[in-house]
């Protein structure tokens, strides 16, 4: 008989003390067997995470306490009444993490390389030259390119995807026999996330590493997990094979979850609207450059070119989706429209106007017309203002109207949004993750926008909050008129919400055209490539290893100056562009 490697026991998790004591995880069991992936799932606030840093024996510096329960490492120690060297012998050495953030789980301070090495000497107890080559060979394993030159360099100098790579690098370097994946690729692009799982379900069939993956993303535990545990409010629901649970699950919360993931091809695309229709947005031959300065002089020698030659058209009341990897543009689109950078050429206009001809008083007046909605709803509300104040803050600014008229406005707009009076003297840390992204939306839509900007507006949220606040921006569009520029990565949102998409790589459009053509028959390689990476809440399609897409792959930084040949895109359908 197999015993298993983990096995949680009756586990109960509080946090806080006398009336504000909190329960987080409410006597769960599961066990996780030598060489298997357990996937972990439920919303924000379900006791996923609370449960994993219990096992890795790290629940009190997180200010939680262990009420009861036991968890059972390799058969021989509890983690729960384990002593804290104990506890740091088996952290890193035997159970390994790899975090959902890794720009803020690697220390800023120190080379990814000193980083990586770090467990080898403090557990192993090699020498630095030999703990330097088996760090290089791990980073080789886990595709990092040019090993040696990324040893020496810093977190900042990484992009997301490599910055990850080099947390499974150093969660692995020791070979432990768990390994704990705590939304490891979350925030990720889906070409980046498909070699992030990929790796994972390799290094796990070639070491034999037993992992358990907490995510929300139902598409993703299909691809790489043998068994499901549900979560929800600190219970464990359900738990199964993981094609027991996709074909038939048992309880209303998991089929909800499985409900509310939105599944390329499962929703008809938005139909497009006449040609006819006035157009809100137009981008003709846009290009953005940020110079790279070096030596004493602080001399710009070469410029990171950022968007190359861009154009496209968003007719009024509609949605353009611009998708592609990160670093690709889409970003420093959405801040050009927005006047908070500056294109080196071509032309951006809003309601047929030039956006670089206006005056200053012009602009001003013209930020009333477009409302941005960011990625990250904690970051981009500030901590130290109430809800009122925040949403209240553009009508201020602009002199929308008196104290009281914009009290009501206030008051409408997050009654809009689904959120109450009882919220408006809240701060952000009090509401939830999907409540705040509503507090962006309201005030977005403070000053009457005829443009919204939403920069990967949902990436963040939990399936079912996704839904809620995709429906949230839908009721909105028909009830307000407005027109989006939707920012995602994520290929079956874009094709809910959007009627065109704008497919982007290396600052370049590749792509251009309605949705459902796009979508169901992409013309061009690097389109192709995004729709095949996207993982499908199916057990029953395997995981098959990424296909990297390296056509015309160059360095975006380019000699200062240089000027870039004219966009040639080809139709290859009404209205289907392919740049060629």
């Amino acid at each position: 008989m197999i015993n298993p490697v983990l096995s949680v026991q009756e586990l109960r998790v509080a946090f806080g003390a006398g009336d504000t004591r909190a329960v987080a995880v409410k006597s769960i069991s599961f066990d996780l067997m030598p060489g298997e992936t357990l996937g972990i799932v439920g919303e924000s606030g379900s006791g996923k995470s609370v449960s994993a840093l219990s096992t890795m024996a790290l629940i009190r510096q997180a200010g939680g306490d262990i009420e009861d329960g036991k968890i059972i490492y390799d058969g021989r120690i509890d983690m729960v009444t384990a002593t804290e060297s104990e506890a740091r012998e088996i952290r890193g050495n035997e159970i390994a993490m790899i975090f959902q953030e890794p720009m803020t789980s690697l220390n800023p301070v120190f080379t990814i390389g000193e980083q990586i090495i770090e467990p080898l000497i403090t557990h192993l107890g090699l020498s630095k030259n030999e703990a330097k080559t088996r760090a290089l060979a791990a980073m080789n394993e886990v595709r990092i390119p040019e090993p040696k030159r990324r040893y020496d360099q810093y977190p900042h100098e990484l992009s997301g995807g490599m910055r990850q790579r080099a947390m499974i690098a150093m969660a692995l370097v020791c070979e432990p026999k768990i390994l704990i994946a705590d939304e490891p690729t979350t925030a990720l692009d889906v070409t980046i996330q498909a070699q992030i799982l990929w790796l994972i379900k390799k290094l796990k069939s070639d070491h034999g590493t037993a992992v358990l993956f907490i995510t929300h993303d139902l598409g993703v535990v299909a691809q790489i997990a043998e068994r499901v545990a549900v979560m929800q409010m600190g219970n464990l629901v359900e738990i199964g094979a993981v094609d027991q649970i996709y074909r038939a699950p048992s309880h209303p919360y998991t089929r909800k979850l499985l409900s509310a993931v939105p599944v390329l091809g499962a929703t008809p695309a938005k139909a497009k609207v006449a040609d006819s229709a006035s157009i809100v947005l137009a981008l003709e031959d846009v290009s953005v450059r940020y110079p790279v300065k070096t030596g004493l002089l602080r001399r710009a020698t070469s410029e990171v070119l950022a968007v190359d030659r861009v154009s496209f058209e968003v007719p009024k009341c509609t949605t353009l989706g611009l998708v592609g990897e990160s670093g690709c543009g889409k970003s420093t689109i959405s801040r050009a429209v927005m006047g908070l950078a500056y294109p080196s050429s071509g032309k951006i206009s809003l309601d047929g106007a030039d956006l670089a001809t206006l005056s200053a008083q012009e602009r001003f007046a013209f930020h009333r017309k477009t409302g941005i909605v960011f990625q990250d709803p904690f970051a981009a509300l500030s901590p130290r203002r109430r809800a009122f104040d925040q949403i209240a803050e553009p009508m201020v600014i602009h002199n929308w109207g008196s104290p009281q008229k914009i009290r009501e406005r206030v008051r409408w707009l997050l009654n809009r949004v689904g959120l109450g009076d009882e919220h408006l003297d809240r701060f952000p840390h009090e509401f939830s993750g999907g409540q705040r992204q509503r507090l962006c939306i309201a005030r977005a839509l403070a000053l009457e926008p005829e443009l919204l900007i939403a920069d990967e507006p949902v990436s963040a949220l939990d399936v079912s909050v996704q839904a809620q606040v995709l429906e949230l921006f839908s009721e909105l569009q028909l009830e307000l008129g407005l027109t989006y520029l939707f920012i995602s990565h994520d290929l079956a949102i874009v094709e809910q919400v959007s009627e065109a998409v704008a497919v982007m790589f290396m600052g370049r459009l590749v792509e251009y055209g309605p949705s459902k053509k796009v979508l169901s028959d992409p013309g061009h390689e690097y389109t192709k490539n995004l729709l095949a990476s996207i993982p499908v809440p199916d057990p029953t399609k395997t995981l098959s290893k990424p296909k990297l897409f390296a056509e015309g792959r160059k360095s975006p930084i380019i000699p200062y100056g240089t000027m870039t040949g004219p966009v040639q895109m080809k139709e290859i359908g009404a209205g289907h562009y392919i740049y060629s």
